[in-house]
């Protein structure tokens, strides 16, 4: 909550900024943005999704691509769809248990994939004297996280055989963004851009994730 009051303190300053400021939107009513960002969470909670009880995970780190869409409606606002995908592995370490035959065991294992589809309408300051443009914005978003089968891995070696299957879930979210792209070119019509998103997801077994995101953007259209 707190990430949220100081994410609207910012675009509220931000605003009147971006009004009295002097723009230069030619050429950038429209644009495709390539992503690649690395994401940070703690992926899918195994207490809330019932696999196992008592258990504390360490974060990850998810590697993440996507393309966003850019359209200009009134000066400084864009709506932005998007789409990302995300991949990573998940350990949780179940040292100190072991099988009922007591077997000790050393930790389950699965892989996730995260796809992400959303909208984030986003303030651009345009100076028409700088390369840098700073933006915010504040998005939905539909999250569907896919976990593969959990694997038992032993510490004598191998694994355990059992009957665990992933799940899929499926949740939606709210989005904070801030961050800057650097125009170059000759007619200034791309761009690499630096955000920072906060992927707030309302769903227990989810856990949120704090995104460092750039790519590549390519603007079109007078």
């Amino acid at each position: 909550m707190k990430k949220l009051l100081l994410f609207g303190l910012i675009l509220a300053i931000s605003l009147p900024a971006c009004a009295l400021a002097q723009f230069d939107y030619e050429g950038k009513n429209m644009g495709i943005q390539l992503d690649l960002g690395f994401g940070f969470t703690k992926g899918i909670d195994v207490e809330e999704a019932g696999l196992i009880q008592g258990i504390e995970q360490s974060s990850g780190t998810s590697l993440r691509f996507g393309a966003t869409g850019k359209w200009r409606v009134v000066q400084g606002l864009y709506i932005q769809p998007l789409f990302q995908v995300g991949f990573y592995s998940q350990e949780v370490d179940l040292s100190g248990y072991s099988t009922q035959q007591g077997q000790a065991i050393d930790n389950m294992n699965w892989s996730v994939t995260h796809f992400t589809f959303g909208v984030l309408p986003a303030w651009y300051l345009r100076l028409e004297n700088s390369p840098i443009h700073p933006y915010g914005g504040l998005g939905l978003k539909l999250h569907i996280v896919s976990a593969g089968d959990p694997e038992i891995e032993l510490k004598s070696g191998g694994t355990l055989q059992q009957n665990l299957e992933g799940e899929s879930y499926t949740a939606f979210g709210m989005t904070p963004s801030l961050g800057a792209e650097f125009v170059f070119g000759p007619d200034k019509n791309m761009s690499i851009p630096l955000s920072f998103d906060f992927d707030l997801i309302f769903a227990g077994e989810v856990s949120s994730m704090i995104t460092i995101r750039t790519g590549f953007c390519f603007y079109f259209g007078s």
